[in-house]
């Protein structure tokens, strides 16, 4: 039975929205036009196309400040929330709406036909659902739904609409605007706040994997959260054990444990009880605790620990209901903790990353780019750091940290709109030193000669003095025969990585090799006499770009094993939106943000050595050992120079925000990049160990869950790999724990059986 709710009282347009989303340059004007299949006068006096004939009206989005049509997609055609109610004025037009973007941290929920637009009713499993998320909510324009706004992300490429009980609920995040009314819900918050939990929660109950059933009239799989952070402490608080709850929610575990460790594995019990075993959730409730420290940023531990509770938590507690449910009793399955689940593709960058100045670029960039995100953020730091030269360095041991990296994206087709994102940073940084974005930037990776070459040092040689008519030698002279080049400074930008990764394994090539110098020493040559260029002081970076596809097929394992392949940064990218006209990048004023960043660039020039304040070099100790740990297969070889990484990565932060010292923001991001790296190289190598015999073996035992015998592994290659290689093979994934064997007796001689692990 639907619960009546009063209509809303609010008379302003504007005057129930939240001032947060008032203040943002994101709005528009809209206008309720009918389908009727004929060309619509808009305010400015165009038309449109052919408006496709429907039963519902369209809502065309208009640019308050022209009259023409907006986008959600193009910035240029958004003003300010006052703008977009003065065009509705002016105009005659219907209302306003807001555009979410990309860079906004804003989701919108659209609950329809819910709610009855004479009485204000709303039915009870709309009202669920906005209990659930407990933030601003509206009532729509046609009065027969509701408008929730939350700050939570929705996950990229998935699914957003859906039936529902005879209505229909559509949830968006990013590249679409919501009609706004202002008649807030009376019993609904009228502010807007943090549930990214619960907006994930009701995501996947709405749009994630279920069993065959009827829409319109199932419920979700599993209950909504109805419940918000805030109530659910405050139960847990007067609960029977509630001063035990208390004192671990504020930090002092000192009384009843012997370990801090302990402590946080006994609050996360508690809250895996109070959730439901939502490990998302018990994360970001963990991180608002007085438990919270630096450690619980160490992913082993962190997942370590939510594994554990929700394996020791029986009885979890029901929103609503007054007994908790016991899930072994009810034979329901023990969901699986987020940190816990299968890795696909790359989680988004958390803010850490999106720090001072680099965050800063990104989210003037990012309105008017398809590129994605991470590929904006991490090409800009690589591209900084070979920008500022071969200047400020961080000592490690013997050896100096210099700023250059080397980073490739890897879209997962040709349109991952990975040429696209340099083009935003080239133009940015050119700003900041156009001689650099000229005679620094080129392409064409082919040969270590070359590549030493376009960063030789002087090149003498010594010349016979002859001197009489006989032309004795006297003596001997050095002739400068190549003057070098003054500026050591390479930005190598390869669109088609493919090509330096299939020229680097021809016999006698010295690519690879003279690229893992570039990003050692900057001292570069090679043994050949005929070729005489050496470089020395080089700050080479490089980025490049290629699919996945062609990432598998050409990146062969002994450049995975011989150091080449863990000197990249692999970075998962792909188009993060549509933009039919390109975007507007060329008007966006950038002098205010060129101007800090060529104060950054000043500062590194003359920085020389880097050091961390005692935060960081805590945060450094405390996840060294998680940084430097062996890592199996493909992916351990793609990874296995983590901390050196980091360590770059980190001063390149901190020389942003034009400090000497690594702070624990700079080191807090750098680890937030180096975790979205780690988890691109878990999507794109998955597994795999690089050796082609040892994983086609794996995937053959995988297919075959009886076993194999050495026989029949052997017909797997036709008998084109000797015996030699198929047990190097096999030993291979036996250390690895990837596979083990077995002795068959038969009624000849017994039978090696393989199995898959």
């Amino acid at each position: 039975m639907a619960s009546p709710r009063p209509m809303p009282t609010e008379d302003s347009l504007l005057g129930a929205i939240p001032p947060e989303l008032l203040a943002l340059p994101q709005w528009v004007a809209w206008w309720s036009v009918a389908g009727e299949g004929h060309p619509v006068r808009l305010p400015n006096g165009r038309l449109t196309g052919a408006l496709k004939a429907q039963a519902k009206p369209h809502k065309l989005p208009i640019n308050p400040l022209t009259g023409g049509l907006a986008a959600s997609t193009r910035s240029t055609t958004w003003s300010s929330a006052k703008n977009a109610r003065a065009a509705v004025e002016r105009w005659s037009l219907t209302g306003v709406g807001f555009v979410f973007t990309e860079g906004d941290p804003y989701s919108g929920i659209d609950i329809d036909n819910c709610r009855n637009p004479e009485t204000g009713e709303i039915a009870d499993w709309a009202w669920a659902i906005v209990r659930a998320l407990d933030w601003y909510t509206e009532a729509s324009p046609s009065g027969t739904g509701v408008h929730t706004i939350v700050r939570g992300r929705l996950p990229a490429g998935q699914g957003n609409q859906v039936a529902y009980q005879g209505g229909k609920i559509e949830m968006f995040s990013r590249a679409r605007y919501f009609t706004v009314t202002g008649e807030h819900v009376v019993g609904a918050s009228t502010e807007i706040g943090d549930r990214q939990s619960a907006v994930l929660a009701l995501h996947g109950r709405l749009f994630g994997p279920r069993e065959a059933s009827n829409p319109d009239t199932d419920c979700p799989r599993t209950m909504l959260p109805s419940t918000s952070d805030e109530e659910l402490i405050e139960k847990a608080r007067h609960a029977r054990n509630g001063t035990k709850f208390q004192r671990l929610w504020d930090g002092q575990w000192q009384r009843d444990y012997p370990s801090q460790s302990e402590a946080d594995l006994a609050l996360c019990s508690l809250l895996a009880f109070w959730t439901g075993k939502d490990g998302t959730r018990i994360d970001a409730l963990f991180r608002r605790s007085g438990m919270m420290r630096k450690k619980w940023l160490r992913l082993d531990y962190r997942e370590d620990t939510l594994s554990r509770a929700i394996e020791i938590t029986g009885e979890t507690w029901t929103p609503g209901g007054s007994m908790p449910r016991n899930e072994k009793t009810q034979g329901a399955s023990r969901p699986t903790p987020a940190a816990a689940l299968p890795q696909d593709w790359p989680k988004p960058l958390e803010p850490e990353a999106f720090h001072g100045l680099t965050g800063e670029v990104v989210r003037m960039i990012e309105p008017h780019t398809e590129a994605d995100n991470a590929a904006l953020l991490i090409q800009f730091l690589v591209a900084f750091g070979n920008l500022i030269g071969r200047t400020a360095f961080f000592p490690a041991g013997a050896d100096r940290h210099y700023t250059n990296e080397f980073t490739v994206l890897v879209g997962v087709t040709s349109k991952g709109r990975k040429g696209s994102s340099w083009s935003a940073i080239g133009h940015v940084l050119g700003q900041a030193d156009q001689g650099w974005l000229d005679q620094c930037h080129q392409t064409g990776l082919s040969s270590g000669e070359g590549l030493i070459w376009a960063v030789r040092d002087e090149i003498e040689s010594k010349e016979p003095v002859r001197t009489g008519k006989e032309r004795r030698v006297t003596g001997y002279q050095t002739i400068i025969k190549d003057h070098g080049v003054e500026d050591k400074r390479l930005m190598v930008v390869e669109p088609e990585f493919s090509s330096p990764l299939r020229v680097s394994e021809r016999d006698g090539n010295t690519l690879s090799p003279v690229i893992r110098q570039a990003w050692d020493t900057g001292k570069l040559s090679v043994l050949s006499k005929n070729s005489p260029a050496r470089a020395t002081g080089a700050q080479i970076s490089i980025i490049g770009h290629i699919s996945r596809e062609e990432l598998l097929k050409y990146l062969t394992g002994s450049e995975a094993a011989n150091g080449f392949a863990n000197r990249f940064l692999w970075v998962a990218a792909k188009r993060s939106k549509e933009l039919p006209d390109g975007g507007s990048l060329l008007t966006v004023d950038f002098a205010p943000m060129i101007r800090r960043l060529c104060d950054a660039v000043n500062f590194a020039r003359t920085a020389g050595e880097l050091k961390r304040d005692e935060a960081a070099r805590e945060l450094w100790h405390e996840l060294y050992g998680q940084l430097s740990r062996d890592r199996l297969g493909l992916f351990g070889a793609v990874t296995s120079r983590a901390e050196a990484h980091v360590l770059r990565l980190s001063c390149l932060y901190a020389l942003l925000d034009c400090s000497a010292v690594v702070r624990f923001p700079h080191l807090a991001g750098a680890l937030e990049v180096w975790r979205y790296c780690e988890d691109s190289c878990r999507y794109i190598f998955g597994d795999a160990l690089g050796d082609a015999t040892a994983d086609a073996i794996r995937a053959a035992l995988r297919a075959n869950p009886a076993g194999l015998t050495r026989t029949e592994i052997s017909k797997l290659f036709d008998r084109h790999k000797t015996a030699e290689e198929v047990t190097r093979a096999l030993n291979l994934l036996k250390t690895q724990g990837m596979a083990r064997s077995s002795c068959e007796t038969t009624a000849g001689r017994s039978a090696e059986r393989w199995f898959a692990m």
